[in-house]
């Protein structure tokens, strides 16, 4: 109750008045306003009803100040579903360097599957940061989604190139077609180009971009 100053600042910036206004309001004058937002002294119950009254909110706001609104349900459940996601795709991605050192992932000392199939687990692994680092903030209420369908159906449509990349790859170690293998290889082309850090960062986004345009 001792913050009761604060609170009353608070709500009146969050309704846009000014001292002044809020006086008129309470038929005080604004030296007394600012008496209460300071400290100097305190309003009475009669006050504070008053007060309550002016800036549209209940007098427990006043006393105590706005209640940290409580994690959503749903929010939590998605994110739950994001980190477990995530947790699968890194136990993945342990086993997959006790089979392939990095050095022969460099080298492209692997088979022509496995190198996409490497690539596909590191970047869902940026995606899912990025969807749980937006889940963290939609689940404290931090942050409102904003759907947007058409968006969303874009964000979708560019992130199923890297696993069209690995089924590409698939094909062409099973089957000797010459389009395929050209194919395969610009879309190795296209991934080297631009770095590694850049694409961790672009899918990093991309997570992020999915999970604020998901409606709640």
């Amino acid at each position: 109750m001792h913050d009761i100053g604060k609170h009353i600042r608070q709500q009146r910036l969050r309704q846009n008045m000014t001292q002044d206004d809020l006086a008129q309001r309470i038929h005080a004058t604004r030296q007394t306003v600012s008496n209460y937002e300071t400290g100097r002294s305190q309003p009475d119950l009669d006050t504070l009803h008053l007060l309550a009254q002016a800036l549209d909110c209940d007098i427990q706001i006043l006393l105590y100040g706005q209640a940290r609104p409580a994690p959503d349900p749903r929010e939590m459940r998605r994110l739950r579903i994001g980190l477990c996601l995530l947790g699968g795709v890194l136990a993945a991605e342990l086993i997959a360097g006790l089979v392939w050192t990095p050095v022969d992932i460099d080298r492209y000392r692997v088979s022509p599957l496995a190198l996409p199939l490497l690539y596909l687990l590191r970047y869902a692994r940026t995606v899912l940061l990025g969807w749980c680092a937006v889940g963290c903030l939609r689940a404290l209420r931090l942050l409102r989604p904003r759907p947007c369908k058409w968006l969303r159906i874009a964000l979708l449509c560019l992130s199923a190139l890297w696993p069209l990349y690995l089924a590409l790859s698939f094909l062409t170690a099973r089957l000797s077609v010459s389009w395929l293998a050209a194919l395969t290889r610009l879309f190795l082309r296209i991934h080297l180009w631009p770095g590694y850090f850049v694409w961790s960062a672009a899918f990093f986004a991309l997570g992020a971009a999915l999970c604020f345009t998901e409606k709640s």
